[in-house]
């Protein structure tokens, strides 16, 4: 059945996926031959990255225990390696949070500034920060966002998927915040496409 899943989310991308004339990043994107490599890979061993990221000491020791058993069940389906980020990497979380409040800043402050009482306080505060982000400090962060886009691109080529925490440990007791989205800035910032699953070895 998954294979089955897979193989019809390929056929799904190869047809939708298209360069997008507003989106430069997008220019040279190639999704061809994902579904054929859905259909030969079936019969070979994979080789799974396991990654830690920069921020892997924020995950509740509960966390990096039942990631570290998952790792090794998944051995003996694939092989698996570290996947080893560059050091720069340490840098992305603060440059994903100067080019996330700008973006914030740039489509909603005119708003905001006519109805504040629509928005949170948390995204009130986004907003704020993002207005006082100087146009250098901006052109940095991005400039660093296109350098961590095809650094990611190059560690990804070594290996078929990679797997590490969603999160950093278990959901909220209450719906007033989501958790901290520490594990998962890393992909957004790169464009890299994830997926949450469960923890079933079988899902490989």
């Amino acid at each position: 059945f998954r294979r089955v899943l897979f193989r019809s989310l390929a056929i799904a991308l190869e047809t939708l996926a298209v360069p997008d004339a507003g989106d430069p990043d997008s220019a040279n994107a190639k999704l061809e031959g994902l579904v054929a490599a859905i259909r030969d890979g079936a019969g070979r061993r994979w080789k799974v990255g396991f990654c830690r990221t920069p921020v892997w000491e924020r995950c509740d020791a509960d966390a990096h225990a039942r990631m570290e058993a998952y790792v090794e069940r998944v051995r003996a389906h694939a092989d698996v390696v570290e996947l080893e980020l560059p050091a720069e990497f340490s840098q992305l979380h603060e440059n994903h949070m100067i080019v996330q409040d700008a973006g914030v800043a740039k489509e909603l402050g005119a708003l905001a500034a006519k109805t504040p009482g629509d928005f949170s306080a948390s995204l009130y505060d986004n907003i704020k920060r993002g207005e006082a982000i100087a146009p250098a400090r901006l052109a940095q962060a991005m400039e660093y966002q296109t350098w961590a886009k095809k650094a990611m691109d190059a560690a990804l080529a070594a290996v078929d998927v990679v797997i590490g925490l969603a999160a950093t440990g278990e959901a909220p007791a209450t719906l007033d915040v989501t958790g901290d989205p520490v594990m998962q800035t890393i992909w957004t910032f790169t464009g890299t496409p994830s997926l949450r699953s469960e923890e079933h070895t079988s899902e490989l």
